[in-house]
């Protein structure tokens, strides 16, 4: 009778256990992953201190820890580019930006291309409005260090205090063999400029006032044309449209 009220006792407890760790799991942030390391329910996103020796345990949740820090395991986010493909001289299917009030992002409301959660904003070598449908953005000269024949446009991604996971942003012409490419820093080298096939920004909390986070080096077009951004996150993949001219 003994033996039994203790293993009855036991399993009460890791059910127990198991029933808060998934209540706990419930109330983790969008894009945070629900997980139970080393018996302990987390709510786990790049940048947290980790401990190594589980790291086959944060596998199980595509992170991993190879250092004190957790990161993001990438592959999952590289999904088959779904992008449309266009006949030379077709109409571009652009998206149009609607004005947010609702939830403005860092500097104030303005109009955001796309579902979200991340937009992007751009800064045009000629005004831009994203709401019109005839809206073109120009783009100059590639920042000087990148090579290869590029034009350039500062565009800057900004995200939604609604998701806090991770994104790749990657594109290509749709209209034509053209490619796009991100402006990005070599990790030993920070003034050393190169052309990335992927835009990546780890998981985490927002860093402006109002909860939103963004990253931003510009993008690189092969040249004028239709141009697609595919955006990956955890449980998403969002398309957006934008029509390139060069001066």
């Amino acid at each position: 009778m003994l033996a039994a009220a203790i293993a009855a006792a036991l399993l009460s407890g890791v059910f127990g256990t198991s029933g808060r760790a998934a209540t706990e799991a419930r109330s983790c942030a969008r894009g945070d992953i629900a997980a139970v390391v080393d018996g302990v329910a987390r709510c786990l996103r790049d940048g947290q201190r980790c401990d190594h020796f589980l790291d086959r345990t944060y596998h199980r949740y595509a992170f991993h820890c190879h250092g004190l820090l957790l990161e993001t395991e990438w592959r999952p986010f590289l999904r088959p580019l779904h992008l449309p493909t266009l006949a030379p001289g077709s109409p571009c299917p652009k998206t149009i930006g609607r004005l947010r009030t609702d939830e403005p992002p860092p500097y104030g409301s303005r109009a955001l291309l796309g579902p979200g959660p991340a937009y992007p904003i751009a800064v045009s070598r000629r005004p831009f409005d994203p709401t019109a449908r005839d809206a073109v953005l120009y783009a100059g000269p590639a920042p000087s260090g990148i090579e290869g024949a590029w034009y350039h446009i500062k565009i800057g991604w900004f995200v939604s205090p609604s998701y806090h996971g991770p994104l790749v942003i990657r594109g290509r012409q749709l209209d034509g063999p053209g490619a796009l490419r991100f402006v990005a820093e070599r990790t030993n080298e920070p003034d050393r400029l190169f052309a990335a096939v992927s835009l990546r920004l780890p998981g985490g909390p927002g860093f402006f006032r109002n909860g939103w986070r963004g990253v931003g080096g510009g993008e690189l077009f092969s040249g004028a044309g239709c141009y697609g951004f595919q955006v990956d996150g955890r449980t998403f993949s969002r398309t957006i449209v934008l029509q390139i001219a060069v001066e």
